[in-house]
């Protein structure tokens, strides 16, 4: 069964067809005692613009509640996650195997994750499309 995630916003804007969002999300760190010590907890204001070809029959103000398919889910947290950690270890396994110094691998792994995310920054308007966010009344 595939369940969308789910947030609750309100709509700060409507310009033609994009229709700019403010959640307050709540992390899963809400509950938790150790929150402010190990700085993790993802609450507070989050903005957000939607391609609705209904804006029309939205209102600024109203409340709307936002979603995305698991699998988007999955693939933004490969996007920024996953795929940074493989191509820095990936970069630091090859050049310690070559017989480059620890010195040298590391500073080029990060090195490869700043050209990795730079690559990201260039092609955010595809990844922006690939993304689909979904709005309704609440």
């Amino acid at each position: 069964m595939d369940r969308s995630i789910e947030h609750t916003a309100i709509i700060e804007n409507i310009d033609g067809q994009i229709v700019d969002l403010v959640m307050q999300v709540e992390g899963a760190c809400q509950s938790c005692k150790a929150q402010k010590l190990c700085g993790m907890g993802d609450a507070g204001e989050k903005r957000l613009s939607v391609h609705a070809p209904d804006a029309g029959d939205f209102e600024v103000g109203g409340q709307v509640i936002v979603s995305i398919s698991p699998s988007m889910g999955v693939n933004a947290v490969a996007v920024s996650y996953i795929y940074p950690f493989l191509v820095m270890l990936g970069t630091l396994l090859a050049l310690t195997g070559l017989g480059a110094t620890e010195l040298t691998a590391g500073l080029s792994a990060l090195g490869a994750l700043v050209v990795y995310f730079l690559v990201i920054r260039i092609f955010r308007k595809k990844l922006d499309r690939a993304v689909e966010f979904k709005i309704r009344k609440a």
